[in-house]
């Protein structure tokens, strides 16, 4: 079976921001983290326990489906492109979302 992950929302944890799996790590920082080009999926995985491609992967879902405008327009194609992967879980296959240019 595929590891599923899932951005949750918790009053008392980060101040009720998504955060990915309860580990209270926000989704909005890993998203940036990646848009920024600061990171490999590799050196996301290093740095923060818990936190591997599918998660990455969710995180950027989160933002690109319900983040600010800022983000859905930023990652608009790749929604379009990656959310049916995602819905069935297929991480490996989900192509990733596009990085800051430059």
């Amino acid at each position: 079976m595929t590891e599923r992950h899932c951005i949750t929302l918790y009053p008392d944890m980060c101040s009720g921001d998504p955060t990915i799996d309860g580990h209270g790590i926000h989704a909005e920082l890993i998203a940036r983290v990646w848009w920024n080009g600061n990171a490999t999926v590799e050196l996301i995985e290093e740095n923060w326990p818990g936190v591997n491609r599918g998660a990455l992967l969710v995180c950027c879902w989160y933002c690109a489906r319900y983040g600010s405008r800022t983000w859905r327009k930023r990652w608009a194609s790749w929604l379009a492109v990656a959310e049916g992967e995602l819905w069935h879980g297929n991480y490996a296959t989900c192509p990733l979302p596009p990085q800051k240019e430059g």
